[in-house]
């Protein structure tokens, strides 16, 4: 193919540009048949590899029918899931939250988790400008609208408003006839996407979001929400895996209408527990379940904030364990978003980037150590005196003067040495340097609703006491080296002898030579998806983030710890 399909363009979807793509075989189902057979039997794939896709697959536990429902577990290797039925003139059918979630229709259900064209929307990130300094006073206020709309038809407001925030509205002609219809909403010195919600709730819908673009729902959010300053947080999801007493919550921040000196700042974010003074955070504490229990995990995940140039969308999620049956939802939790940002700084540009390059930002000195320049991707390496990486903003810009994707600055200070690592995607021609001399920070803080649990009643009422076959809970043995790809990695052959679902271990990894001396030893946390290994079944799988040294012709793996996925642990005598 020397060029898209007909009818695509920059700005078409990845749902277009497959259906584009398809339209061009005579048979396209006989053109996947024909391509997963032909991929399936290239060396470098096989059934382990398959097995690690995002496809789930299960086992249908004993199904309840109570007239023209009927609902089931779903056993498979990420957990146990509830699983409901509607009988219809078809048959019995899977009954989703949300009958609208077509792929030419643009809608979900808040909280389902299901993709639409608006969800997988993929379209190349702007190019965010430099950080540049900015004030309190603009961080705290710029974003603040008024507005009177005094029995104006709702698509007209939408349309007012994201002009005025930088969004755009994700076309779905099926709610023509809804937003024709008049509203009124006064609101003053508040968020744009305050006065987006207010708007869409006059006509019972709610609104999506993504960086630089918005979508509708039908009613109401099932899932609760709340404002920050800019920005919207919301649950857009739940995830409750039975019986093992385990969840998780996803969570959604956005705002529009930022300046760009704030926007471009959130080229980091962390999902922790506290407030980080060094980072941009999204704070979210240990949660409690309604009747007061704890059921923390220690455990937060982030995405990759995506930004336009006026708005910002922060995903994160938390894992909760120990969701007895009497906790029937996630009590109200107070939490911030909160990120430092520069009040003064000193800029140079550094164009040549081969070894000893020199170049003054201020009172600090830059030097190349080392860079690997490459078309996909590259890494310049720094020394840096008077300054540490803390202190560091830098952009990276091709050959063509356009900004690099996915700029990452790292590094580290000990004593008098200082270094900094830039890494992007594209060849790095240039360096846009910037110091931070004076900063301040904001916190926009925020009380966070209950949440509602769907499946509390299937949950256990207790957990159960851990039994073990044997004298060890996990069984470990070595079975062979595989190379693919150019890598070797050692497989195991795991087997789990407790009456729990285990979601982590903590092992040390000894490999020996043929004379049986230890080449390397090293800890390693294996773990895939959060069910690692079922209550009774056996694995064979590698060992990542481990390299296998040369020489090496056997290994062993000795367990240290567990964390099962209900929460509890068990560790080795001695550990």
């Amino acid at each position: 193919m020397h060029g898209p399909p007909p009818g695509i363009t920059d700005d078409s979807t990845q749902i277009e540009r497959m259906a584009a793509m398809g339209s061009l075989f005579e048979n396209p189902v006989a053109f996947v048949v024909e391509a997963k057979t032909f991929i399936e039997q290239q060396p470098n794939t096989n059934s382990s590899s398959n097995s690690s896709s995002n496809e789930a697959t299960g086992e249908l536990g004993e199904i309840t029918v109570d007239g023209d429902s009927a609902s089931a577990t779903v056993s498979h290797r990420r957990g146990r899931q509830r699983i409901e039925f509607r009988r219809t003139a078809a048959g019995w059918l899977v009954q989703l939250t949300n009958d609208q979630f077509e792929m030419n229709s643009g809608t979900t259900a808040s909280g389902s988790g299901m993709k639409d064209r608006f969800s997988m929307r993929d379209r190349n990130p702007p190019d965010l400008l430099p950080v540049e300094p900015i004030t309190l006073d603009e961080v705290q206020n710029s974003w603040k609208v008024s507005v009177d709309y005094q029995q104006q038809s709702a698509m007209s407001a939408l349309q007012d408003i994201t002009q005025k925030c930088g969004l755009t509205i994700f076309d779905q002609p099926k709610f023509a006839e809804t937003l024709a219809q008049g509203v009124t909403v006064t609101l003053n010195d508040v968020s744009p996407v305050e006065v987006i919600e207010a708007v869409c709730s006059a006509v019972d819908l709610h609104p999506r979001y993504k960086a630089g673009a918005m979508a509708l729902n039908e009613g109401p959010r099932t899932l609760p929400m709340v404002f920050a300053g800019p920005l919207i947080i919301e649950a857009t999801q739940t995830q409750e895996l039975i019986p093992n007493a385990f969840g998780r919550i996803q969570f959604q921040a956005f705002a529009a209408g930022l300046p760009a000196a704030v926007t471009s700042r959130f080229n980091g974010l962390y999902v922790q527990r506290d407030v980080d003074q060094q980072k941009a955070t999204f704070a979210i504490p240990d949660l409690k379940g309604g009747d007061g229990s704890s059921l923390d995990t220690k455990f937060r995940s982030f995405f990759p904030v995506r930004a336009s140039k006026s708005s910002v969308q922060i995903s994160g999620e938390v894992e909760v364990a120990q969701l007895l049956r009497a906790v029937t939802n996630i009590a109200e939790f107070d939490g911030s978003i909160s990120w430092p940002f520069p009040q003064k700084m000193e800029a140079a540009v550094l164009e040549n980037l081969e070894k000893d390059a020199t170049v003054s930002v201020g009172k600090a000195k830059v030097t190349v150590d080392r860079s690997t320049l490459n078309s996909a991707s590259s890494s310049v390496g720094l020394s840096l005196k008077g300054i540490t990486h803390k202190d560091l903003l830098v952009t990276a810009y091709d050959s063509t003067g356009a900004a690099c994707n996915n700029t990452y600055v790292s590094g580290y200070a000990n004593n008098d040495k200082s270094t900094a690592s830039v890494s992007a995607r594209g060849r790095i021609a240039k360096l846009d340097i910037r110091v931070i001399v004076e900063s301040d920070r904001v916190t926009f803080p925020f009380r966070f609703p209950s949440i509602p649990l769907t499946y509390f009643e299937d949950m256990p009422e207790v957990l159960p006491e851990l039994e073990i076959d044997g004298d060890v809970p996990i069984s470990i043995e070595f079975a062979k080296f595989v190379e693919q790809n150019g890598v070797r990695s050692a497989k195991f052959r795991w087997t789990n002898k407790t009456n729990k679902d285990i979601h982590m271990a903590l092992l040390n990894v000894e490999y020996f030579d043929a004379d049986g001396k230890v080449l390397q030893s090293r800890e390693s946390r294996p773990s895939g998806n959060r069910m690692m290994l079922e209550l009774g079944k056996s694995a064979e799988t590698s060992i990542f983030g481990q390299s296998v040294p040369e020489g090496a012709a056997s290994g062993q793996a000795t367990l240290k710890s567990i964390e099962f996925v209900d929460g509890t642990e068990w560790e080795a005598a001695g550990t």
